[in-house]
Order: C-alpha cells, then structure tokens, then sequence
C-alpha cells in the first residue's frame, strides 16, 4: 500500500511539477504543530493527566530497583483503566491513540512525498552528465559574449539544473525540518515541563493500540466490513516523534516496558501450560472426573494460551516498528 502512494505522489509531482512541494510542506509543518499543540494542550497540560504522569515517573523513579528496572504491567492498567473514566462518555485514552496516530500518519505522507520526491529526482538526473555539478552554460555564454534570447533561455537551463540538484537535498530534508519546527516544545519553563513525563503514558497507550490492532485484525473476518485492517503503524511513529521533540528518548528506554510486558506474558502461557499438566495428572489419579467439564476447561485453557501468544507477538511486533521509526530521527 505505502509503494503504491508513492507512486501516485511520484505521478502528482510529474503532472504539476516540484513547485508544488514547498507549499504543501509548508501546509503540513502548520498542521502539525497544531496537532502537536492541541495533543499537548487538551490532554498532556491537564491538570488531572499531567499529575497522574507526575505520579507516575515519581513512583517509578522510586522503586525501580524493586521491579528490576521494569515498568509493571498491572501500572499501566491502571493508568489505561484511569484515563478511560476519566470523562463521562469519552475515553481520554483512546482519544490519545487517535491523536498520536494522526501525528504519525502526517509524518508517514511526508516520509512518501520524500520518497515520490527522490524517485522523481533520480529518474531526472539519470539524463544529466556529472560536468553539470560545477558547469554552468551561462558562464560559457559570457565568454563568447553571447547576449539577448539566447542567453536568457541558457539561464533557465540552468536554473532548471540547479532546481533538480537542489530538489533531492531539499527531499532529505524534510523530517529534519519537521523535528526542528517543533522542537520548542522542550523549551525549559514551567508550562512544557510536565510534557517530559510523558513516556510514563506510553505503556498505557501500548495496550490501547494492541487492542486496537486486534481488533481491526478480527474484523479481517467478517464479510465487507470496511473497519478491518492489518497492521497500523502510525502509532509508533507518533510516538517516536513525540519522544524525540520532547527529549526524552531515553526516560522510556529506561522504562524496559517491552521487556516488562514480554516477560508478563510469558510468565502467563506457563502458568496455563502448568495448570493444564496438573489436570492431566489429575485425570490419571481420579477417573471419576467429571469428563465433559474437563474438556470444556481444556479448550478453554487453550484459547487462553493463543490470545496470549498472539498479544505477544503483537506487542513485539509494536516493538520493532517503534525501533524502526526512532532510527529516522536518530541523527537529527
């Protein structure tokens, strides 16, 4: 799906031409921040939210060392659990996936107008010889005194180049640009200085999107239900997003709430694995079981067993795509 959005992107640019980019870049660093200031705004810079994430970083700092340095499961329940009666009829945390799922779906449409922008630059270069990089027609022209018409179009040749050249530096520039525009948000004063906590957020948001996720995936299912999806990175890309322009890369590292919740589950299908051997046991020692019932409970047992490892290969899966999305603003 991501390949054939560039290749309409890289057909836009073709039918109306690089001059389109600047301004719709422009558009997108606008919509963004006001994304970014209404996220911040109406939820990170409540008063009730902000506390809670005070709370929480506080508590964490705290007893760390209890927990391994591992962010407990049964926190972010209830943090999730908190957020989503926090307000009578709306669920502030889902609310809070959608918002940071929208910021990484803007930054994934100016991720493929870099790409359509690169592709489009290359298959213009590949006409140029190298001599043009530091060769300018014009200069030829005033050596041979070469003057009216002529040395005006050899101009736009040479505009026409150096807009080319200029158009793949431009391209890579873009995410920079993007984190650069929002970095006053880590500025260091009292009204930003709650937005630091936000990473304590993120494993309640985790459970929210994997839920989501299952979900979507689940409906894959039904017949025509317009609802149902595969996978959905715009989340982890929001998030990485907001860790770096809020600085605090390595305040969720510390967290280890993939380790944390990987552990979890795990720790979950032995159980059940344990309890199911136990049973077993038990039938060889009783044969007046009751039969039926043990048959229920072992279905039972086993359906638990793949929601379990299924949400874990889920929550691996955010894993790599959060890993993969900080790799694109590692160097910025």
């Amino acid at each position: 799906m991501r390949t054939i959005g560039v290749n309409q992107m890289l057909y836009s640019i073709r039918t109306h031409g690089v001059g389109i980019l600047k301004p719709v870049m422009k558009q997108l660093y606008k919509y963004l921040r006001r994304q970014l200031s209404n996220f911040c705004r109406s939820f990170l810079l409540d008063d009730t939210i902000k506390n809670m994430l005070l709370k929480q970083a506080k508590r964490f700092n705290r007893d760390k060392e209890k927990f391994e340095g591992k962010y407990p499961h049964r926190w972010a329940i209830e943090t999730a659990n908190n957020l989503k009666t926090l307000a009578e009829g709306e669920n502030y945390l889902e609310t809070m996936r959608k918002r940071v799922t929208q910021i990484g779906n803007t930054l994934g449409f100016v991720r493929m107008i870099k790409n359509a922008s690169l592709k489009d630059n290359q298959n213009l270069l590949m006409y140029l010889p190298k001599i043009l990089e530091s060769f300018t027609f014009e200069t030829v022209a005033n050596d041979l005194a070469i003057g009216g018409e002529t040395l005006e179009a050899v101009k736009m040749f040479d505009e026409a180049v150096n807009l080319m050249q200029q158009q793949g530096e431009d391209a890579n520039d873009y995410m920079r640009k993007m984190v650069i525009t929002n970095e006053g948000f880590t500025d260091a004063n009292d009204n930003v200085a709650p937005l630091k906590n936000f990473y304590t957020l993120i494993p309640a948001l985790t459970t929210c999107q994997i839920d989501h996720v299952v979900a979507g995936r689940t409906r894959l299912k039904q017949t025509n239900n317009k609802q149902a999806f595969i996978s959905d990175d715009g989340f982890a890309l929001g998030v990485a997003f907001l860790l770096k322009i809020f600085g605090i890369d390595e305040a969720y590292n510390g967290l280890n709430w993939t380790q944390s919740i990987t552990s979890k589950l795990e720790k979950d299908v032995e159980v059940i694995k344990k309890k199911q051997e136990k049973m077993a046991q038990y039938k060889k020692e009783f044969a007046n079981a009751n039969e039926y019932e043990e048959e229920d409970n072992r279905d039972e047992e086993a359906l638990s067993i793949r929601q379990k490892e299924d949400m874990l290969q889920e929550y691996q899966m955010l894993s790599f795509q959060m890993t993969a999305s900080a790799i694109l603003f590692k160097e910025i």
